[in-house]
């Protein structure tokens, strides 16, 4: 998997989206609704800032975190979304790596 990092206005690294490369798909996180013209599909719109975005390729689950603390794992398709995390405090990124036993 790789890792797509945006820049915000202060030249600051912002991980706001993921690339599935074996699916050929990217995801990444938005706030707010889209500017026009043709919208992508929302896998979860109510997300309070979400901001980082994971993928663990091994276990079939995104990971995404929202600015007040919280961890979501859900589907690639946005389907059987668990919060795993609540008010962790301001969580601006997520990285995911198995441990293998």
């Amino acid at each position: 998997m790789d890792q797509l990092i945006f820049l915000d206005h202060a030249g600051r690294r912002i991980p706001r989206g993921a690339i599935d490369s074996a699916a050929g798909m990217l995801y990444w996180t938005r706030n707010g609704p889209p500017n026009g013209g043709a919208a992508p599909q929302a896998l979860a719109d109510d997300l309070s800032e979400a901001i980082g975005i994971a993928i663990g390729r091994e276990t079939g689950r995104m990971f995404v975190t929202a600015l007040q603390g919280d961890v979501v794992s859900m589907k690639p398709d946005g389907a059987d979304r668990h919060t795993i995390v609540e008010n962790a405090g301001r969580l601006t990124g997520i990285c995911y790596h198995r441990l293998h036993e």
